[in-house]
């Protein structure tokens, strides 16, 4: 089995308050009855003369920033124009607008995506030029000679501009000279507009070579005359500036409010796209904010049309440089089967996207910042009708951290065997700002007599702020019994003990063998590459087939012996919960041939009476009519009866780093591939489920056993993780004493307490409901438990899954 005990698996400002204090930056619950401080989207418009190497003839105009990125950022919209132009009534010859353009912004998509009947999009980027007779109200399209290579830039379309959507994408051929007919307008006094517009993802930040538009030697003239003339040399003050990258700013309303009376909403209207920025505020060096808030999301056509692409979302970004440009936080839109309800989005909770930047602002220290939201809505409700998004309470907060703090996180192990070479991961968490090189000390004791198994250190481990640094040992246990392992930081400037020291309990039994991993949390298969070592990491297939309800725990096969020259398996065990058909299939394992046909597979039925529910998981046991030879290196899959894709596990007893493997059936070949699951990339993250192979019994410590009292308090891991609706928590005490146990969600607030009392020495367990103290169901998240006592603090990691 892989065993790993986690301190705090991630980064959460609750591990690091100790007794700090939190502090606020910036709050504001709208009671005022208004946006006081608030603020449209802050963006100047980016056309500005440039020299150098990349201008045209000395000087030219560019629609980029040299000291921001050398080329353009997201979301912009920035219009260059022209002061009044009086066309001749009778133009002599050809009345033409020329101008020189170098352009290289976001090369267009491969294949057009439509966005709606009336709508396909062939750009991302782009570039196109406009013309108005009423002095701006309107604009028109310009179409150059030959047209531009798109009819629909993304650009102008997220930016509201749908009614000039056509224009020039990805890169010129270096300085290319354009013309435009303008006799439609004769004997008009016309405006002409350079428009550049870029969507919210992808720009110079991501690729160097866009590097925006450069435009040079403009000319309004016939044959006879010119009109009008720009090259960016001397005088070029008549050349005006025009952002049509900020929308209209949200209200305040008393329709909705999480707390009092008014909220900020955003209305739910056709194509609407609100903007609405916060004042600057500034972030210490060492404080640790998060950007927090509750969201109303009554958007229920979030993906109405069923393309693949959000149609009434919302966006959260920040800024540093006063809007010039945007670092995207997250992204979010309504919670199908929650919404509309009012939701806390902080840190890393709350909303949907969790593959974003988050809502933290660690990166962020040292710098002033404005943080800006962006409402969006399509043209319809063909999803679900809705009022739109509202906000209330929002804040950015957090606590200032130490300069020097290390501790031990996790310990994690591969699966652990008799006279089999374990590796055992320790992971040295940064909670301090300053960069420390920290030593690591570990020892393996029996648990019963407290003796020591082995011990030793390792030293010179650089440890960055938010960061954990893993290394790795090798152990080779040679009797079966109960072990801990104790691990601990010795930074001789650290400024916080209590979290150094890591505790990690467990058994070895001789006739237990293990495979692969079944508690759904961080994997342990560390990478060793020089001294460093990657690792922990999830995987799992998450589709177990339909006719298994939920997911399943976890997988065993009992064999008599894996110490003898053959293995025979005897009965196959399963751990988990659901209903219907499961089907086993050894494999003789060979790592250089991924594809193979299984020796042997059985199928068995779930009890009638086996559990639904995670929280009621049990052992399902299928006993063998005939013992079953397994290969000396063998493959395990498990899955529901009609499914062909499964995950599974394999052993090689000599050699091979491969445990976790993915398989799948080709039903045209009659074949079985096996494929590892590191040849997957980004791993698979979403784990409901892993499994295991064993040789009899469940794997883990006997409650039952007797063992000698610690001489210190000691809390295990709450059973089961992540969990729904509830979940154990069990402690340790040596001698009567006081004892406060809680529950604390992520921004440090106790939500529950389970125990306020004084307890007698032993072992005590309390279950938490995932209620709060007022007895409403918490959200899903991570929580952390704590255990008070009078001599000591211990926190542990759970996670509540709804």
């Amino acid at each position: 089995m892989r065993w790993l005990f986690v301190f705090v698996g991630m980064v959460l400002l609750v591990a690091l308050a100790g007794a700090q204090d939190f502090d606020t930056l910036f709050f504001d619950d709208f009671e005022s009855g208004d946006l006081s401080g608030w603020m449209p989207d802050l963006v100047e418009p980016q056309w500005h003369i440039t020299s150098g190497s990349m201008a045209y003839d000395t000087n030219s105009w560019w629609s980029g920033n040299e000291e921001v990125v050398g080329g353009y950022k997201d979301m912009w919209l920035h219009l260059l124009v022209t002061p009044e132009i009086e066309l001749p009534t009778a133009p002599t010859g050809d009345l033409t607008l020329t101008m020189m353009m170098d352009m290289s912004v976001e090369t267009p998509p491969a294949i057009p995506e439509t966005l709606s009947p009336t709508i396909i999009i062939d750009g991302w980027d782009g570039f196109n030029v406009r013309i108005t007779t009423d002095g701006g109200t309107t604009w028109e399209l310009l179409e150059p000679d030959g047209g531009y290579n798109c009819e629909a830039i993304y650009a102008f379309y997220y930016h509201g501009d749908t009614l000039h959507l056509s224009g020039w994408a990805g890169a010129t051929d270096g300085w290319e000279e354009k013309t435009f007919d303008l006799s439609d307008y004769a004997g008009e006094n016309v405006h002409i507009a350079f428009a550049f517009g870029s969507d919210y993802a992808y720009c110079t930040l991501d690729d160097p070579t866009l590097y925006g538009v450069l435009l040079d030697n403009i000319q309004v003239s016939d044959d006879a005359d010119t009109y009008f003339s720009e090259d960016a040399e001397g005088d070029t003050t008549d050349m005006t500036l025009l952002d049509l990258s900020a929308p209209p700013m949200p209200v305040v309303t008393d329709v909705e409010a999480y707390e009092g009376t008014y909220s900020m909403f955003a209305q739910n209207v056709t194509y609407g796209i609100y903007y609405v920025t916060t004042p600057e505020f500034f972030i210490p060096d060492s404080f640790l904010a998060t950007v927090s808030y509750y969201i109303y999301r009554d958007a229920l056509d979030f993906e109405g049309d069923g393309d693949g692409y959000l149609d009434d979302y919302y966006l959260v970004y920040a800024s540093t440089n006063n809007g010039i440009s945007w670092e995207r936080l997250i992204y979010d839109w309504y919670h199908e089967g929650s919404d509309p309800e009012w939701a806390l989005c902080e840190y890393d909770r709350g909303y949907l996207a969790t593959w974003e930047a988050g809502l933290t602002l660690y990166d962020y220290r040292g710098m002033n910042v404005r943080i800006k939201f962006v409402f969006r809505f399509d043209d319809n409700d063909d999803g679900g009708a809705g009022s739109g998004f509202y906000v209330d309470n929002f804040a950015v907060y957090g606590l200032v951290a130490l300069n020097n703090d290390v501790g031990v996180t996790d310990i994690a192990t591969s699966p652990i065997n008799i006279d089999e070479e374990a590796t055992i991961s320790f992971g040295l968490y940064g909670y301090g700002i300053e960069t420390a090189v920290s030593g690591l000390q570990y020892g393996i004791y029996d648990s019963t007599t407290d003796a020591e198994i082995t011990s030793g250190s390792i030293s010179m481990i650089t440890v960055n702020f938010l960061e954990t640094a893993y290394r790795s040992i090798n152990w080779t246990p040679t009797e079966e019994g109960a072990y801990y392992i104790l691990a601990w930081s010795n930074l001789a400037t650290d400024q916080d003990r209590s979290n150094d020291t890591l505790r990690y309990d467990f058994r070895v039994d001789e006739d237990i063998y293990t495979l692969g991993y079944d508690d759904g949390v961080l994997d342990t298969f560390s990478v060793f590459v020089d001294t460093d070592t990657f690792g922990p990491y999830w995987v799992l297939w998450q589709n177990m087939g339909d006719t298994i309800d939920v997911y399943q725990d976890g997988i065993s096969i009992m064999m008599n012996s894996h110490f003898e020259d053959e293995n025979y398996a005897e009965k196959f065990m399963f751990y988990g919960f659901g209903t219907g058909d499961l089907v086993f299939k050894i494999f003789e394992f060979d790592e250089f041939g991924p594809v193979s046909m299984p020796t042997a597979e059985y199928e068995f039925s779930l009890p009638t009476d086996f559990p639904v529910s995670g929280m009621d998981a049990e052992w399902a046991v299928y006993e063998l009519t005939e013992e079953l030879e397994l290969p000396d290196s063998f493959l395990l899959t498990i899955c529901a009866a009609n499914e062909e894709s499964w995950v599974n596990v394999a052993t090689d007893m000599d050699a091979g780093v491969e445990k976790t493997f993915l398989s799948a059936y080709d039903p045209t070949f009659g074949f079985y591939s096996h494929y590892p699951e590191s040849v997957f990339y980004p791993r698979f993250d979403e784990v409901t489920a892993m499994m295991r192979c064993v040789t009899s019994g469940p794997v883990g410590i006997d409650e039952d056993e007797k063992f000698v009292m610690p001489t210190e308090p000691i809390i295990s891991q709450n059973a089961p993780n992540p969990f729904n609706p509830a979940t154990e928590i069990s402690f340790q005490i040596p001698v009567d004493q006081n004892v406060r146990l809680e529950v604390v969600d992520i921004a440090g607030k106790v939500v529950r307490t389970l125990i306020d009392d004084k307890l007698p020495q032993g072992t005590h367990s309390v279950i938490w409901d995932g209620k709060n103290n007022l007895g409403d169901d918490m959200p899903s998240g991570i929580y952390l438990y704590r255990l008070r006592t009078d001599s000591n603090s211990i926190t542990r990691k759970m996670t509540l899954i709804r």
